[in-house]
């Protein structure tokens, strides 16, 4: 079941397979990724990160990572 919140000034919605691309644009760049404690991520990384944010409790070992 998809679920969506809309208000005047916020659309939210469950991650799909389209937002893997922009996961890995945002924590792939080293000018967004230098504040953050890890290096910027491969593709591989940002599926993980996608995948976690997918499952309800995450991923075990996703979670150590993030």
């Amino acid at each position: 079941m998809k679920t969506e919140i809309t208000t005047n000034r916020l659309f939210l919605r469950q991650l799909d397979n389209s937002d893997l691309q922009d996961i890995y644009r945002q924590f792939s760049d080293y000018d967004k990724c230098r504040f953050f404690s890890d290096p910027p991520c491969t593709i591989e990384e940002a599926q993980d990160i996608f995948n976690h944010y997918q499952h309800k409790n995450g991923d075990k070992d996703t979670q150590k990572k993030l």
